[in-house]
């Protein structure tokens, strides 16, 4: 049933701001990081999540794979 469920776009949304999420609460708990938007890409096929903080430093993750997004593949505060 999960796996069905996954195959639906928002579902998809949804777990790719849910994995982003915790990502950011555990990697950087103390920088205040607030979700700000995410999409898909089509040209990546992967998901695009942003957060940025009071300071208004911004953060762009992506997610893979695109039909369960719940790793982070780029960290544009940790790029390595």
């Amino acid at each position: 049933m999960m796996i069905l469920l996954a195959q639906i776009h928002f579902v998809q949304k949804a777990i790719a701001i849910g994995s982003t999420y915790i990502y950011v609460s555990t990697k950087y708990f103390n920088r205040g990081f607030q979700f700000q938007s995410a999409q898909y890409d089509t040209h990546f096929g992967d998901y695009f999540v942003m957060y940025q903080n009071e300071k208004g430093e911004g953060m762009g993750l992506q997610t893979d794979p695109s039909f369960f997004p719940v790793f982070v593949l780029y960290d544009s505060f940790d790029p390595e």
